[in-house]
């Protein structure tokens, strides 16, 4: 197996054992120690996948044979990784997770010093050399592991970050559902919501047994926390993902709240005119253009991806980003995306407006987004021929070409960009009425045969 091959567009992910192991994971700490000199401490963290444990201790014995000291945090969420490589200020840190994949996968995510997570061109270039090095350790160094307990101190600086965006705003008299997917989000979040006076119904909480089902958070596998917050009548119900980096909403009502709309209700609270906010460019375009004409803020929008976001918002100095797949970031309190901070952001937000959840959805205008994809061997080739197919019309601009292609008709906007992990092309058509949308992404479906 070539380890390039688990060089994902995002992270490092692979099947385990065959692509994950501990042999792997040795090797990664040994590369990552090279690429930071031989010297340095790292945090580490993990998930519950079964696999994590023994691949951490791989990983640790290649960091330090590589010469790092390691800060081992343990279970831990990929957030409280970079939070602690930030506050605790180390040369960086390792999460050993798959995030949302099933639990036959696993991976390493890589964060930099300062708390924000390395681009995978960046990794491929820092790391793939030193694996084709014969290192041999250095057998009089002494290995220096501590075991660091940071779960306290990390929840004690979200609720504190949280309250300077919306005041000392208590969750007293909400009731809050929040389903873990047995990921986690379990470790954090209830203790964040409950010390801020919410009533808490965990679902699928138990860390210890694996996960019930892939733990990604989406409409289709969100309708048992929809469900449950009917049955309970609770104000909101949360979600994060298998390691806690991202969080998505449904309703008082039950109903699944597309990321659109929490970004932007999120954006809100961050939005000045002095401001910059940076947006992945697969949100609503709606949306987007709602927050700029309430709050007179500046929009920059970025390739679709963690690192992306991260990297505009280094470049313009924002304040807030995030990407409708739930992915958030406040770099206030690292430049990180941070599921339980919007959980318990979001939940505050919910509670100073006076109003249910479902009521507070209103005040966004309304828009309909349709997405779909289409098995391409060529992807590029074919957003190449739709760009000569748009070129010269008068019904279709051209608004971008940082992702893929974005598009927009009097009635439309479109995003036709690569898959990042098949051949595919994907599609995301939004227009005023589901009319419109549908028209559009028929046409533009035609235009790729």
């Amino acid at each position: 197996m070539m380890i390039a091959e688990i060089f994902k567009k995002y992270d490092i992910r692979g099947l385990v054992p065959k692509e994950i192991n501990p042999q792997v994971a040795y090797r990664f700490g040994i590369a990552f120690a090279c690429s930071l000199g031989n010297r340095g401490r790292i945090v580490v963290g993990r998930d519950n996948r079964k696999s994590s444990e023994e691949l951490r201790n791989s990983l640790v014995n290649g960091l330090t044979d590589g010469g790092c000291d390691v800060v081992d945090i343990d279970f831990s969420t990929t957030d409280m990784v970079a939070w602690s490589v930030k506050n605790l200020k180390t040369a960086g840190g390792v999460m050993v997770t798959a995030s949302h994949l099933p639990k036959d996968w696993n991976g390493f995510k890589f964060i930099c010093e300062g708390g924000r997570i390395y681009g995978v061109d960046e990794l491929r270039k820092r790391l793939l050399p030193h694996f084709e090095r014969n290192y041999k350790p250095d057998k009089r160094i002494e290995k220096r592991i501590e075991a660091h307990a940071v779960l306290e101190d990390y929840i004690e600086a979200l609720i504190s970050a949280n309250q300077k965006i919306v005041g000392n705003c208590s969750l007293e008299g909400m009731k809050i559902v929040f389903d873990a997917y047995n990921g986690m989000g379990a470790l954090v979040v209830p203790k964040i919501l409950r010390r801020c006076g919410a009533e808490v119904i965990e679902l699928n909480t138990d860390l210890m047994n694996g996960f019930k089902r892939q733990p990604e958070p989406t409409e289709e596998s969100m309708k048992e926390l929809g469900e449950k917050v009917v049955e309970v009548g609770a104000d909101l119900g949360a979600a994060c993902d298998g390691d806690a980096d991202r969080v998505l909403f449904v309703d008082n009502e039950g109903k699944f709240i597309p990321g659109d709309e929490s970004l932007a209700l999120i954006a809100m609270k961050y939005a000045k005119p002095d401001k910059h906010i940076v947006v992945s460019l697969d949100t609503s375009q709606t949306l987007v253009n709602h927050v700029v004409n309430q709050k007179g803020c500046k929009v920059v929008h970025s390739k679709i991806g963690d690192y992306f976001v991260a990297e505009e918002m280094i470049k313009n100095g924002a304040v807030f980003g995030g990407q409708p797949n739930g992915h958030m970031k406040d770099p206030d309190f690292v430049l990180y995306d941070s599921g339980p901070f919007f959980a318990g952001l979001f939940s505050s937000i919910v509670a100073s407006s006076g109003k249910k959840l479902h009521e507070l959805r209103k005040t966004l205008p309304p828009y309909h987004k349709l997405t779909d994809s289409v098995v391409c061997e060529r992807p590029r080739d074919v957003i190449q021929k739709i760009v000569k197919k748009v070129m010269g019309r008068k019904d279709y601009t051209i608004v971008a070409k940082i992702d893929g292609i974005k598009l927009s008709s009097e009635k439309s906007t479109i995003l036709i960009r690569p898959s990042g992990s098949e051949s595919k092309l994907r599609l995301s058509v939004e227009s005023k009425s589901e009319a419109d949308a549908r028209e559009n992404l028929e046409r533009i479906k035609g235009w790729m045969k």
